[in-house]
């Protein structure tokens, strides 16, 4: 067998109906065959919008460019999201009869309700240069980006920040809400860490006021990574960036909840 998608195809034949015999027998192929993704470097990244207005963007962090000649409806960027929290490993549950986790980021999607838009994505994306969905007998679907290349959109994020008196320290809790997809829900994540006063301060004036890298030296960009972005292991919460430098300036990526 040549590919994943093949592997997935005759391990199905042989398993037929049986699905707890197909995701054993799925688990069981060693990792170095069936994660053979077509995108898989740095240069591949991928930050899916969460909406249609949004555009998709490829490409490494503070470099990413959108990509104009893809443009997706707002369920086919739904559809993407599944695809993505599935492969990374999220909460993602099927929503309707037909849809089934397979491991590897593989979905079976046998009902054609479900089936039809995927496969016009896939088609879709291919037309346009661009084969990031792996298709199998019009029922194996996945996302062949390595699934620490995917991001999501930063306007599904917030944080907040409360102070905690018995550490003397803020506690940052960052969040984002359950997405409803047109293959199902992916699940709602919220992490929390404590951050000093000197940390709650600066993003305070980066929020309310505004600040250059340039005045600052770069100061607080090692200061978030260390403190935030680490802390918070972005990557398992789908958020590629706490703290962005747009035209030499200090942005927030998501905004602030306050509450």
């Amino acid at each position: 067998m040549s590919s994943p998608a093949a592997a997935i195809s005759a391990t199905r034949e042989r398993c037929g109906r049986n699905r707890d015999a197909l995701r054993r027998s799925l688990e069981a192929l060693p990792d170095s065959f069936v994660n053979r993704y077509r995108f898989a470097e740095e240069k591949d990244s991928l930050t899916l919008p969460l909406y249609a207005k949004t555009p998709l963007c490829r490409g490494l962090t503070r470099h990413e460019e959108a990509l104009g000649s893809l443009e997706l409806t707002q369920n086919e960027a739904r559809i993407l999201w599944a695809l993505a929290a599935h492969a990374k490993g999220f909460g993602f549950s099927a929503g309707e009869k037909g849809v089934s986790l397979l491991p590897y980021g593989w979905l079976e999607i046998t009902g054609a309700k479900q089936a039809k838009p995927v496969q016009m994505l896939a088609e879709k994306c291919r037309d346009a240069g661009l084969p990031w969905l792996e298709a199998e007998n019009g029922r194996f679907y996945r996302l062949s980006v390595a699934p620490k290349r995917l991001f999501f959109d930063a306007e599904a994020f917030c944080y907040d920040l409360s102070f905690v008196p018995e550490e003397d320290k803020w506690r940052l809790t960052l969040c984002r809400g359950e997405i409803e997809t047109p293959l199902g829900k992916v699940a709602a994540v919220e992490k929390g860490i404590l951050v000093s006063r000197t940390v709650e301060k600066r993003l305070q004036q980066v929020r309310e006021q505004g600040l250059s890298c340039i005045d600052d030296d770069g100061a607080l960009k090692e200061l978030a990574k260390k403190s935030i972005e680490q802390k918070l292991n972005l990557e398992q919460t789908g958020l590629r960036k706490f703290l962005r430098i747009e035209n030499n300036q200090y942005q927030l990526a998501c905004r602030f909840r306050g509450c």
